[in-house]
């Protein structure tokens, strides 16, 4: 007893001493970001980061992909770029069409949750449901779409870190912590992660493969987002087609932008949250309402013309108006009607993310040239 005295006056000590250095290093003001290491403090941050790259580990191969590895808040993987639907006719009635990997995944990961047959079909349908909400479509006559994988697995990873693979299903799961047969460990809410995707052809070198992914996701450092009010770093999906480059490099947050990070999960699960952050969710909504058909390929062609001056314009306005422009090009592509493809609807949420900029490499760009090229870098992969 007297030992373990010892070990918590010591712990005390250090950290008044960490407390009054700060102090004296910012002037007396505010309060410092310390947490405490205990060793409780360690050994849940060990456990849940374990079970949540078990849990990543089981979202990457019910995808159809490869794990490389997974462990603490780490995971590099091979995902196939895209999945075609699977319809089948009905005599009289509206095809009915699924996306295999959706369902690989529901079935796989309510495996775990649930031991009978029938409450992993009843959690199946409600997250082909809630995954098809989030991008704007219909699980059942989205035939024609081509599933992003790669996106995919990002969304199911992120919300995995953050224990909010919940928002799912109707309270099939506790928010903000990790399930894993039986296992039940606290996430890491405090803590963001960034990602680095890379659509690359089958031919690459896998080295050069894995390395470049690595490169995108170290990009997180030296990326800033210029919010309205003040500035955000890190927690960022960087994704390029082919390689790095100017033209393909895409970077879009993964909080919301019109709060703090820090209040994401009070978002999140609030009764107006999303199931995805707004840049994420426009970029895979377009790029579906272009598999789909409700907009025409031209469309990736055209908005590849016209960033630049989307670019200038911001430059010489100050703020990002390009929205206006962007929202002729979805009227002039839109060759029929879908949902969740509304060209208003779609230039509402442009409209919100305007007066945000990405600053990387040395260069500031409105945050929706970055959106329009997630979903041009998801339409190439989907080719």
């Amino acid at each position: 007893v007297l030992r373990r005295v010892d070990v918590l006056r010591a712990i005390l000590a250090n950290a008044l001493l960490v407390y009054a250095s700060w102090r004296v290093l910012h002037g007396g003001e505010g309060e410092p970001p310390v947490t405490l290491t205990t060793p409780s403090y360690i050994e849940t941050l060990s456990s849940s980061l374990m079970v949540a790259s078990l849990v990543d580990a089981a979202i990457v191969e019910s995808l159809g992909g490869i794990v490389v590895y997974a462990g603490g808040d780490d995971v590099a993987a091979l995902l196939p770029a895209y999945s075609p639907a699977y319809c089948r006719d009905k005599e009289g009635k509206e095809a009915y069409c699924i996306h295999p990997p959706v369902y690989a995944f529901a079935y796989t990961y309510a495996g775990l949750i649930y031991s009978d047959a029938h409450g992993r079909a009843r959690l199946a349908r409600q997250v082909v449901g809630k995954l098809f909400e989030a991008i704007g479509g219909d699980a059942r006559t989205s035939g024609d779409a081509k599933l992003n994988i790669g996106l995919l697995a990002v969304i199911l990873s992120r919300l995995n870190y953050w224990g909010l693979l919940g928002l799912l299903g109707e309270n099939w799961l506790p928010l903000g912590f990790h399930v894993y047969r039986g296992i039940v460990a606290p996430a890491t809410v405090a803590h963001g992660r960034s990602y680095g995707l890379l659509f690359a052809h089958y031919k690459m070198p896998l080295w050069t493969g894995m390395a470049t992914a690595g490169a995108l996701e170290e990009m997180k450092d030296e990326v800033v987002i210029r919010l309205r009010r003040g500035e955000a770093r890190k927690d960022v999906l960087v994704v390029a087609y082919g390689g790095i480059s100017g033209e393909t490099l895409a970077i879009t947050p993964f909080y919301s932008l019109a709060t703090p990070p820090s209040r994401m999960l009070t978002e999140m699960c609030g009764p107006e949250g999303g199931l995805l952050p707004p840049a994420v969710t426009l970029a895979i909504r377009i790029h579906h309402c272009v598999e789909a058909g409700v907009f025409s390929r031209s469309l990736y062609a055209d908005v590849a013309a016209v960033s630049p001056a989307v670019v200038r314009i911001a430059e010489e306005a100050g703020e990002p108006r390009g929205w206006k422009l962007y929202g002729y090009l979805l009227r002039r592509n839109r060759r029929d009607k879908g949902a969740g493809c509304d060209v208003e609807k779609l230039e509402e949420e442009m409209r919100g993310l305007g007066g945000v900029f990405i600053e990387a490499r040395g260069e500031a760009q409105p945050l929706l040239v970055h959106v329009f090229r997630l979903a041009v870098d998801a339409g190439k992969a989907s080719r």
